[in-house]
């Protein structure tokens, strides 16, 4: 049940070389969005922040809440309140990019009953349990958790518009669609501006991770048309191959490169592109919403009908490719009419709390 004057909103979410950092900055970013904020009943969401990784939370939250500042100041309707309350997840195993270790679910349970916490937002792959979801003793919302789907969880939001209808999922309370997506802050201010004339045919974008690697072949398959176009390749922070990224644009061609840090310059520069090469994630709806057309790449883990999924709801969306085998001709894509209900999800989250 819960409070009428306040609402405690323990969100959940970590990055690392494998998973890359999405989760952790869209938990984040929903974390800054909803604190302070109003109900329905009128009770005010608290939100509490747990992760593995306090130093990648640090960083992550600093370049959210610059972005967020800005928002305030030229939109008198967006409010937020950042001091959100992180709480650490500690462990004696050593904590890197390499392996984010995931808080236990009875460090959650604990941290729970220790702060009185109303509702749990996790956006992870862990595969909760029913008797795990049962013991958080609270309503337990799940973001992009296909594995946990019929844990008993309250609600379960895959928040995007590329996952295939499932009759088994018939009844339960899985919400996804164009309005379910998060979108960085900045991408509202960008995609509300006219476009730019474009400075890059193509602009290489693989996530904060990159675990396949495939902002190498992608390099090299454009290296092989010959041709001389100018493209941006935004590394992630948690890129174990940066420097061998560095030394292919040292090597003879006709491409001139410019090597950016995804982290500070990832959508202004996204907005310049004529085409965005990108991994399949976030950042995909992100393009979309800016207009940029995209060729598109599975990652290891991607279930390649999700992919189909997007591309048959929305035809404008792109072009599935494979890196290291793609033409010339697939830079020249049209331009895409993203949907008007496209990045919601904070509103709906928000909606989602005064129901309970």
């Amino acid at each position: 049940q819960l409070k009428s004057q306040e609402v405690r909103v323990l969100f959940h979410g970590d990055g690392d070389s494998l998973r890359g950092v999405g989760h952790l900055v869209r938990t984040l970013g929903l974390a800054l969005e909803l604190n302070g904020s109003h109900l329905k009943n009128s009770a005010k969401i608290k939100s509490y922040f747990v992760t593995s990784n306090l130093e990648a939370q640090k960083r992550v939250q600093s370049q959210l809440e610059s972005v967020f500042k800005k928002l305030s100041e030229n939109d008198e309707d967006f409010k937020f309140d950042s001091a959100i309350e992180s709480i650490h997840h500690k462990t004696d195993l050593p904590v890197s990019w390499e392996k984010i270790i995931d808080p236990t679910a009875e460090f959650l349970s604990q941290t729970i009953r220790e702060k009185e916490i109303s509702v749990l937002v996790s956006d992870s792959q862990y595969p909760w349990t029913k008797s795990q979801i049962q013991n958080f003793g609270c309503p337990v919302v799940l973001i992009d958790n296909v594995p946990a789907i019929r844990s008993g969880a309250a609600k379960i939001i895959l928040a995007a518009d590329h996952v295939p209808d499932n009759p088994d999922w018939k009844g339960l309370p899985v919400y996804t669609g164009t309005q379910w997506t998060w979108m960085h802050p900045m991408v509202r201010v960008l995609s509300q501006k006219p476009k730019p004339k474009s400075e890059y045919d193509a602009v290489i974008t693989m996530g904060g991770a990159d675990p396949d690697h495939n902002t190498i072949q992608v390099m090299r398959t454009l290296m092989g048309f010959d041709l001389p176009l100018k493209a941006a390749v935004m590394v992630g922070p948690a890129f174990a191959h940066a420097s061998e990224i560095e030394a292919l644009t040292k090597l003879p061609s006709k491409i001139i490169w410019t090597i950016l840090s995804s982290q500070n310059h990832l959508h202004e520069t996204l907005l310049k592109a004529k085409t965005a090469i990108c991994a399949f994630g976030i950042t995909t709806g992100e393009c979309y919403a800016l207009r940029v057309p995209i060729l598109l790449v599975l990652h290891h883990t991607q279930d390649p009908e999700e992919a189909k999924t997007l591309l048959e709801r929305h035809p404008t969306f792109g072009k599935i490719i494979d890196p290291l085998d793609f033409k010339p001709s697939d830079l020249e894509l049209r331009e895409p009419t993203p949907p008007k209900n496209l990045g919601q999800l904070a509103e709906n989250l928000r909606k989602m709390l005064s129901e309970f």
